[in-house]
């Protein structure tokens, strides 16, 4: 396992100590009545991320994905939390190979965090 991964694979396990197991929603309709403190916005960029914060928009170039509500709030006051969830690589066939057992012709391969 990758440097990178194995940290961030470690972080996620902080994260879950701290404020609990999560559970993922599509739909943000369905997170009215839940304490905003607990919501985690699941975006997509160059890699897929969330970040300790809710929100319905873009930041920069990151579009939303979904939710993450977690069991316990985190605090606002701190500085904000940012945990990878999917990195995406780009593969040695460059996308050229439709046969290509790694990529499987996308050019990219993504490996999950969790």
């Amino acid at each position: 396992m990758k440097n990178y991964i194995k940290k961030e694979k470690e972080l996620w396990q902080e994260t879950i100590n701290e404020f609990g197991n999560y559970e993922i929603i599509e739909d943000s309709n369905l997170l009215r009545g839940i304490d905003p403190n607990r919501i985690w916005t699941h975006y997509s960029r160059t890699d897929q991320f969330i970040c300790n914060t809710f929100s319905q928009s873009e930041i920069g170039d990151a579009e939303v994905i979904n939710y993450f509500v977690f069991e316990r709030p985190y605090n606002n006051e701190k500085e904000p939390i940012y945990l990878v969830t999917t990195f995406w690589e780009d593969c040695e066939c460059e996308g050229e190979e439709e046969d290509c057992e790694k990529c499987e012709g996308a050019g990219t391969i993504a490996t999950d965090v969790i």
